[in-house]
Formats: C-alpha cells, sequence, structure tokens
C-alpha cells in the first residue's frame, strides 16, 4: 500500500506561471522596488513554499515594507481567485489520480504552497475526487504537511510528486519516492535532476499507470 502525496501547482494544475504573475503585481503595486527584485529572486528560488513565507522573508532581512504580511497576502489572493479557474489540469493528471482510487487502496493527498481552501475549492471545480480533508495548504509550511501524513502512516510506501526543489527536498525528509514533473515547472529542471534523487521523470501523465511507480 502506498501513500501518494501531490504538490498542486505545475503538477495537478498548470497554474506556476499565474502565481508569477500575482507575485509580480503585488510587487509592483505596492512593494519599493528593492524589496520587489529581492521577493521575485526569492520565489523563483523557492517554488512550492507558500505565499506567507515569501512576504514575510521580505521583513526578515530587514526591509520594513509599509504594508502587513497579511495584507500583501490577501491582495495575492484574490489576483490568484481572479483567473486560477480558467488554467487547465496537467495532461491526463485526472485519469492517474482515479487510477489511484478505482484500482487500488492508497491513500491520496495534496500538500501545496496555495492557500488551502482555495486549493480545495481550485480541486472541486476540476471535479478531482480527492477528499477534503486531505487537501493541505498555506498558510501551513508545506515541509510540516508532508511531516504529519508520514507520521500518520509510518509504515507505508511514499511517492511524493513535485515540480520543485523544495518538493524534492520534502520527499528526501519523509523517505519518500520522488516523481519529478518537468513539463510546467518554472524551476531549473536540470538542477534539480542534478542534485536530488529523482525516482522518474515525467513531462506530464501520459502513460503513467501505478505499475511503473510500485
Amino acid at each position: 500500500m502506498f501513500v501518494h502525496i501531490f504538490d498542486c501547482d505545475g503538477v495537478i494544475t498548470d497554474t506556476n506561471e499565474l502565481k508569477t504573475k500575482a507575485f509580480n503585481f503585488v510587487a509592483k503595486k505596492y512593494l519599493s522596488e528593492k524589496a520587489s527584485k529581492e521577493l521575485l529572486e526569492f520565489h523563483k528560488k523557492n517554488l512550492g513554499k507558500s505565499r506567507w513565507e515569501k512576504f514575510n522573508f521580505i521583513k526578515a532581512i530587514g526591509l520594513n515594507e509599509n504594508y502587513k504580511t497579511e495584507y500583501l497576502c490577501e491582495e495575492y489572493a484574490n489576483f490568484i481567485e481572479s483567473s486560477i479557474y480558467d488554467h487547465p489540469l496537467v495532461p491526463r493528471v485526472k485519469d492517474y489520480l482515479e487510477s489511484i482510487i478505482n484500482k487500488s487502496e492508497d491513500y491520496i493527498y495534496v500538500a501545496s504552497g496555495g492557500e488551502s481552501e482555495q486549493v480545495k475549492r481550485l480541486l472541486k471545480h476540476h471535479r478531482l475526487n480527492i477528499h477534503k480533508k486531505n487537501i493541505f495548504g498555506s498558510p501551513e509550511k508545506k515541509i510540516d504537511i508532508v511531516q504529519k501524513i508520514k507520521k500518520k502512516h509510518e509504515n507505508l510506501n511514499f511517492v511524493l510528486y513535485g515540480d520543485s526543489f523544495y518538493d524534492a527536498e520534502c520527499a528526501k525528509l519523509i523517505k519518500s519516492k520522488f516523481i519529478f514533473v518537468s513539463g510546467y515547472t518554472t524551476c531549473d529542471a536540470n538542477k534539480i535532476l542534478n542534485n536530488y534523487s529523482i525516482d522518474m521523470e515525467i513531462r506530464d501523465f501520459n502513460g503513467l499507470n501505478l505499475n511503473k511507480i510500485k
């Protein structure tokens, strides 16, 4: 029996570019030029981490901007909410999820850097049959989420599907197989392949089945 943990952006939905646009929007509207540059560089290097961690980073490095983190997070979420439902699923991910649900006794979880309730709405919009109690996101950190899931199923095998350095680090932490979904990432794929233990690289979910994973 396996536990499957999916990131959302770039793994289930093609929404990585939207998230980058949202950070650009908030940065240009509310932050100084220096803070904007620092935020966007941190975002690109830390895909998979939540907006809370990224906006708090500006405070942590001593750039005391006028706006509170809570306000910037709300503005970011509003930008995302306005168009996130227009973005498609990663090809064949729905079929793959349904194969897990219908043909096995495995568990499915989603551990996202996106806001938890927004992720739940998004997956419901796409009619993905993942129970909302198994969908997690910010403000809880992804690394804390996967550790909790690991503790709940510590005697089972794990597979983590991700597209970022952070996802690879989370997989390593919980001693999980790591499936790198490379087709929709905005990370440097070569750096991930060269610096992390990858069990399989896939562009999308075309042709993937459980037998290949297990």
